[in-house]
């Protein structure tokens, strides 16, 4: 039964498959906080290198040292941060760093240089544009890969440089746009505004707003990343593991439809029924990993030829192989798609059969049944896995003439019905069904009514060949 859950639907908490691999992405993502914690320490580093750099072209010696000072500590922090989650990556710890550079960033800032002797106030320093470092640290935060994270960021810029712009407003003598004298001309307006001492509150402001909105943009933006590589990788995964079961042209068509296996339906289907015949006392003699071997082996070779007819591969039940053609969507010749792919499975068994000979291992002889009828088909199983199937009588029916091949000592057992499906879809092929013999009304196990059936007997590897050498 080919597992399924439709590529387009978003994953959301609403859905329990959705939040299922949610939160196996989740922890996904929690797992490689370290790996993102190491990259964005390293970008921390860079970046300090670069500002301290720039700061001796910006800052005159000796003040410029404390300003390498307080840039080494900043490294010391990043350094200190990725350490502390070596072990496992604790969500306050990294929080609280967070919040931490921000509050030292402010420090550096507004806070008085010791070094520094010039007699500029240190209302003056908002002239040079500070917000700009509070961005470079607010960029680094996006390492982490996580919204909430990001908003933490934004929310201690935000307030870091709020409580740096009112600690210079509350020094002595600072001018505001909220406390300069009033009725001023615009020469003397001009000139207040040019003063050391003036603090323009209302770009501060301006800056908070865009710092706000900025990281509620980049948290916006790693969210939906986060979307994106989920979605990305669960329909990747579904493509993997519905690859098992159809055919690349049929697959095609499932992972581009809107979710065709959801719906249940109920139409004409040809079903493939196949087994080893003396599978069980093949297996009496033979060691336990060469039978997986065995079954690998004989496994791969049909549901090559399943896909190649079109067909999905619903299921494997040991040696049993179930196959279906016309589900999950129907075509024009469903049933002479079966019938060619049972001639072919025969064939390639032979072939198989030749190579075995030849090394000395025990030819393997199979058993197909093969009809044709309505079955229902669509998701079952639970919410969490849900799987597509073809059930109803004719999926039944299939399994039961597959049972017969042993008392009628054919290879392949397709019921009249089977047989009539293919001549209308494909009446000019006679060479199909030539070879099989009417083997009248059989008594099928578990119906009421026999069933008129036609066989194919011989030796495999002489069996179903006219028709097949133009497809193989």
């Amino acid at each position: 039964m080919a597992t399924w859950t439709t590529p387009q639907e978003s994953v959301s908490d609403t859905q329990p498959d959705g939040a299922h691999l949610k939160h196996e992405f989740e922890d996904v993502f929690r797992n490689e906080t370290l790996a993102r914690l190491k990259l964005a320490t390293r970008g921390r580093l860079v970046s300090l290198a670069v500002v301290s750099v720039l700061v001796l072209f910006l800052v005159p010696r000796p003040a410029v040292y404390y300003y390498h000072i307080l840039i080494a500590l900043f490294a010391l922090l990043g350094i200190l941060l990725y350490r502390l989650n070596r072990k496992g990556p604790r969500a306050w710890v990294m929080d609280g760093f967070i919040a931490l550079d921000f509050a030292m960033l402010t420090y550096t800032l507004f806070s008085p240089n010791p070094l520094d002797t010039s007699e500029i106030p240190l209302q003056s320093r908002f002239r040079y544009d500070p917000i700009v470092y509070y961005f470079m640290l607010l960029s680094m935060a996006a390492f982490t890969f996580s919204p909430r994270r990001m908003l933490v960021a934004g929310i201690s810029a935000g307030l870091s440089w709020t409580a740096g712009v009112f600690w210079l407003v509350a020094l002595p003598g600072t001018v505001t746009p909220w406390n300069h004298p009033p009725n001023l001309t615009p020469e003397q307006d001009y000139i207040v505004h040019l003063g050391p001492l003036f603090v323009d509150t209302h770009m501060w402001m301006q800056n908070l707003i865009i710092l706000l909105l900025v990281s509620g943009i980049l948290a916006f933006v790693v969210q939906r990343s986060q979307q994106l590589v989920i979605r990305q990788a669960t329909v990747t995964r579904q493509r993997a593991s519905l690859s098992r079961y159809f055919s690349p042209n049929v697959l095609d068509e499932v992972m581009d439809s809107a979710g065709p296996l959801t719906t249940v339906r109920k139409y004409d289907v040809a079903i493939l029924f196949a087994d080893i015949v003396g599978f069980t006392r093949l297996c009496e003699t033979m060691p336990p990993e060469n039978v997986m071997d065995l079954l690998r082996n004989y496994h791969s070779r049909l549901e090559a030829e399943v896909f190649r007819f079109g067909g999905t591969l619903d299921k494997f039940i040991g040696d049993a192989v179930m196959a279906s053609f016309g589900a999950p969507q129907p075509g024009p010749q469903d049933a002479t798609q079966s019938l060619r792919c049972a001639q072919a499975m025969l064939k390639t068994m032979a072939d198989w059969n030749a190579e075995r000979e030849r090394v000395g291992e025990v030819p393997i002889r199979i058993g197909i049944g093969i009809h044709y009828g309505p079955a229902v088909m669509g998701d079952v199983g639970s919410e969490r896995c849900a799987a597509f199937a073809v059930i109803g009588d004719t999926t039944n029916t299939t399994s039961r003439l597959q049972s017969l091949t042993r008392s009628l000592d054919a290879e392949i057992v397709a019921s009249q019905t089977l047989m009539d499906a293919v001549q209308r879809e494909s009446p000019d092929e006679k060479a199909l069904f030539d070879s099989f013999e009417d083997a009248g009304w059989q008594t099928i196990r578990g119906r009421q009514n026999a069933m008129h059936v036609r066989v194919l007997r011989g030796v495999t590897s002489e069996i179903g060949i006219t028709g097949i050498s133009e497809l193989s």
